[in-house]
Parts: structure tokens; C-alpha cells; sequence
């Protein structure tokens, strides 16, 4: 492993030393993982800007936006579908009145 030396400013500086102090890390050990998220990111980003420029460039052919508009309806009806199903996990409809489980005050049978 190699040896990067750098300058910061005195307030990045105190608040590196407070999360290092909170996290029982070392300061090294944040910088690199820091350091890795931000490149992690730049390359993200860049990766992002080629696939706009292609899109961009084909936006014109009838045949991809074809394709695309016919991906996006059958994506949108998945996450529709998704959704409603995600609502009957979280919210079971109650039992109709007077079908409940639990039995009625003074119903001893």
C-alpha cells in the first residue's frame, strides 16, 4: 500500500478527527473509504453521461424508440402490478363485520 500525503482545511480536518473518534476508526481508514466512494461515483457518472450521449443518438431511429416505448409500457404495468401487491402485503383488508377471529364478549362456546 502506498503513502499519500495531503493538505485540508482545519475545519475538514476537526470534523475527519470527530468521526473518527465516533466511528473507532482511523482517519487513514476514512479517507480511503471516502476516497473510493468519490471515485466510485465519478466513474458512475461518467458511465451515466455515455449512455445519455448514445440514447441521444439514437433517439432519432424509429425502430429503438419503438422498442423503448413498447419496455416502458410493460415496465410501467410491472411496477403497478408491484405496487398493488406491495399494498396487499402492507394493508390486509380487514374480515367483512361480523366475520372476525375473535370471539364475541360473553360467546363462551
Amino acid at each position: 500500500m502506498r503513502t499519500l500525503s495531503i493538505r485540508i482545511p482545519d475545519e475538514l480536518d476537526e470534523r475527519l478527527e470527530r468521526e473518527s473518534k465516533r466511528a473507532r476508526r482511523k482517519r487513514s481508514e476514512l479517507v480511503r473509504e471516502a476516497v473510493g466512494r468519490y471515485l466510485e461515483e465519478l466513474e458512475r457518472q461518467r458511465f451515466m453521461d455515455r449512455m445519455v450521449r448514445a440514447a441521444s443518438a439514437l433517439k432519432g431511429d424509429p425502430e429503438i424508440r419503438a422498442v423503448a416505448e413498447e419496455f416502458a409500457e410493460s415496465e410501467a404495468e410491472a411496477l403497478r402490478f408491484a405496487d398493488a401487491r406491495m399494498l396487499e402485503v402492507a394493508e390486509p383488508e380487514p374480515p367483512p363485520y361480523g366475520e372476525s377471529d375473535e370471539p364475541e364478549p360473553g360467546d363462551e362456546s
